[in-house]
């Protein structure tokens, strides 16, 4: 990709793979690994706040005190965990392959937080149909499972982390068996790792309304496969009125410079973005923007997307919006994105620094509060429930409003 690309490339971070495997495993040394962790953090970490240094200060001192009684690799991992999760950034995180190798277990629905709990919103299961309500977790009542065990999810908000309820099953006092799952109805599930992933994201596209509204929905930027078949979508549908452009589920990967380039009609805006990391993953993008193509498509554009968008997701959003080219319909972002310095530790493990802040054009802050739909659509249980997909209505109906793009 062209050197924007490279400069705005965002990684797509583990959120739920933290801790090592078996108890007692060799390499690790608790006092050790924490003085790592603690030296990258100073060095690297870009988004430092009087909350974050308060956050981190009091994780560290918990830390420190309890290595010289730490036991197995396990119990060391899981207050590593809660040391790095203390600067509360969704590009911050610490991971250990051997953790995975005993974790090998699948949801196979998607749960989604909505109307104050957890819903399976798509299911493969036949016995957890969409709309069934968790209620309880190896019978811990969720919202308390939630709360107990919020300082082990790497998350930019609490908004964002109740997104992430997988990543704290899988990281419960080093315990790797799969958790007994209790639904409304009287319905249980314990998860097995015999199962495939919950679904395959693949890229998406059909007529809204024959030759006039066309849908591309894109569910990563991971790797070259998405953005290329996006840009094969937008290509078959670029005399098009209108286009609605599906993101929602999309936890990034590389930011994607030439689908923007391809759907916009104007010179897009860039973040603005600092560090104070004196060795940042990659330099801040100054007065940086988004030319159109040639051959661009000049239609009308609606973003559809939700708190699930994050990173190259959210580079995908900000200028579209911000930019006045796109109308944003659905709920709001993640608030989180940049490249992280990736450095490894001892025993193989993985930590990630998020090294630069990022602000919107205007200089408002984004970390941990997203992007703002200019069309609010939040998902609501009782159309799950009913199979309705409420927010891809309300992206038609903007789409053939042939709305005014605003300024944010």
């Amino acid at each position: 990709m062209r050197a924007v690309a490279v400069a705005a490339a965002a990684l797509t971070v583990s959120v739920c793979a933290a801790v090592p495997a078996a108890a007692g495993a060799p390499g690790i040394d608790a006092a050790r690994l924490g003085a790592s962790i603690r030296a990258a953090a100073q060095a690297h970490f870009g988004l430092w706040d009087r909350a974050r240094r308060a956050s981190f200060a009091s994780a560290w001192s918990r830390y420190r005190s309890a290595s010289a009684r730490m036991g197995g690799r396990d119990a060391v991992a899981l207050e590593a965990i809660r040391l790095v999760a203390s600067l509360r950034n969704a590009h911050t995180s610490i991971d250990d392959p051997q953790f995975a190798a005993t974790r090998r277990w699948r949801l196979p629905f998607v749960l989604r937080y909505v109307d104050g709990a957890w819903i399976v919103t798509e299911s493969r299961s036949r016995e957890i149909p969409s709309g069934a309500e968790l209620r309880a977790i190896d019978g811990v009542p969720a919202e308390r499972f939630f709360a107990t065990h919020r300082d082990l999810v790497f998350a930019s908000s609490d908004a964002q982390a109740r997104t992430l309820l997988e990543a704290e099953m899988r990281s419960v006092d080093g315990d790797a068996h799969p958790p007994r799952l209790s639904f409304d109805e009287g319905r249980e599930l314990t998860p097995s790792a015999n199962v495939a992933d919950a679904f395959s994201p693949r890229v998406a596209f059909h007529w809204l309304v024959v030759d006039r509204v066309a849908y591309i929905a894109v569910p990563s930027f991971d790797g070259e496969t998405f953005e290329r078949d996006a840009l094969t979508a937008l290509k078959r549908f670029i005399t098009a009125d209108a286009i609605v452009i599906d993101v929602r589920g999309n936890g990034g990967g590389s930011t994607p410079v030439d689908f923007l380039e391809l759907l916009t009609d104007r010179t897009l805006p860039w973040w603005k973005e600092s560090t104070n990391a004196p060795l940042p993953a990659r330099k801040p993008v100054v007065g940086q923007q988004i030319p159109p193509a040639d051959g661009h498509y000049d239609g009308r554009v609606v973003v559809l997307a939700d708190e699930r968008c994050i990173s190259a997701c959210e580079d995908f959003v900000m200028p579209l919006v911000y930019g006045r080219r796109a109308r944003f319909v659905g709920s709001r972002t993640a608030g989180s994105t940049g490249q992280p310095f990736v450095t490894q530790l001892d025993g193989g493990i993985t930590l990630a620094v998020g090294s630069i802040q990022s602000s919107l054009p205007d200089g408002r802050p984004f970390e941990g509060i997203g992007i703002a739909p200019t069309d609010p659509a939040p998902l609501r249980a009782a159309d799950v429930k009913a199979g309705v997909d409420a927010q891809l209505d309300r992206a038609l109906a903007v789409a053939e409003a042939k709305p005014e793009m605003r300024a944010r």
